[in-house]
């Protein structure tokens, strides 16, 4: 727990450098401050679909850096549940574990499980976009027309929606 409070930080700035911000500055998205997300952030369902829950909130729905905050979220309650339980156990017998909360533990970690595997295919996704966007920047003969006809907003905002069907459990392709 300790390590991954410690990375916490750093894997934020990571996401939001990587695979944030070079999107939504293509997409003229602005962005949000951390002290802003925070709050909204404790509002959220974790049963639901991420961007969704997001959107709910006023959040940008199309940012990993929150989706990620959200499973961090999400897995603090997770942990707080554990831990109540742990205490419990370590003055009492192991009989008093109280199933219930052992059960909305399971429960909990049923949706972050399934909230990751949504962000990891929207990572996925991004990547393959940049790597498309790379391809693009290849001069050609053709650059001026692409210049012109495909800008870059055009394409982030396509992606967006990309993103959003492709990944959320409701609408994916079986």
């Amino acid at each position: 727990m300790k390590q991954w409070n410690e990375g916490y930080d750093q894997l934020i700035a990571d996401i939001d450098a990587n695979l944030d911000r070079p999107i939504l500055t293509d997409a003229s998205v602005a962005e949000s401050a951390v002290t802003v997300f925070q709050k909204k952030i404790s509002t959220i369902n974790c049963a639901n679909f991420l961007p969704s829950e997001l959107a709910k909130v006023g959040l940008d729905e199309n940012s990993l850096k929150l989706q990620f905050a959200v499973i961090n979220y999400c897995f603090q309650g997770l942990h707080n549940i554990l831990d109540a339980q742990l205490t419990k156990v370590s003055n009492h017998p192991a009989d008093k574990i109280d199933q219930t909360a052992l059960a909305k533990a399971m429960q909990q970690l049923t949706y972050i499980a399934t909230s990751a595997n949504e962000l990891r295919c929207v990572a996925l996704l991004r990547v393959s976009y940049y790597n498309r966007q790379k391809e693009k920047s290849i001069v050609v003969p053709n650059i001026v027309r692409r210049l012109l006809f495909d800008p870059n907003k055009k394409a982030a905002t396509k992606e967006f929606q990309i993103e959003q069907t492709g990944c959320d459990p409701e609408n994916r392709p079986t």
